[in-house]
């Protein structure tokens, strides 16, 4: 039952794309702290703009828009675990159609470059490497093995050339890395970790 009244497009719109505030990330997990898609989307677009003004450049109107509503689909989907997709490639594929017609239709699908969809994929890796971080550092056992996991799925990805340098990235991989070595090694050294 829709209990909205009828609304003018741009005004549904507006409301249903809010709903991404509504859609739980990492809900098959224990945490702490819960995140919502429009969290994550925030997270991933501050850390495009990072590495755009590390180096005195603005990433492109497209880039930052593909980076707020690149998971907004999650409304009409729910956000499947990365292991289920990653494991069912036929339901991975189906997500995917769903998720192209649902952006379609809602009128929040953007024409990004390759290097830009190589840049908004590894900003969207590092921002859940960010949250797990967060997670573990605040004492959430359960997300050692993500933190490690990621922090391994990160490494085995290039880094984003952005405008024509990695500096931008590969200093953020080196600092976050770095302190994820300390939460691990504190958390080994205190036998929390075994």
């Amino acid at each position: 039952m829709n209990i909205r009244p009828k609304l003018n497009s741009i005004t549904e719109r507006v409301l249903t794309l809010r709903d991404a505030g509504v859609v739980k990330r990492s809900h098959t997990c224990r945490t702490l702290m819960d995140r919502n898609v429009a969290e994550h989307s925030h997270g991933v677009a501050m850390l495009v703009l990072a590495l755009y003004e590390r180096i005195g450049y603005t990433p492109s109107a497209a880039l930052l828009a593909a980076a707020l509503v690149h998971d907004l689909s999650e409304i009409a989907t729910g956000d499947v675990p990365a292991p289920v997709k990653r494991h069912n490639p036929d339901l991975k594929r189906m997500l995917n159609e769903l998720s192209t017609k649902w952006e379609h239709d809602m009128g929040v699908r953007y024409e990004i470059d390759a290097e830009e969809q190589h840049i908004l994929l590894w900003c969207d890796r590092m921002d859940f490497a960010l949250y797990a971080l967060e997670e573990v550092t605040m004492g959430n056992r359960f997300f050692d093995e993500y933190l490690i996991r990621i922090t391994e799925w990160l490494a085995e990805m290039p880094a984003p050339v952005v405008c024509g340098d990695t500096t931008p990235a590969t200093e953020l991989y080196e600092g976050v890395t770095a302190a994820v070595r300390h939460v691990l090694y504190d958390r080994l050294y205190r036998g929390i970790l075994a």
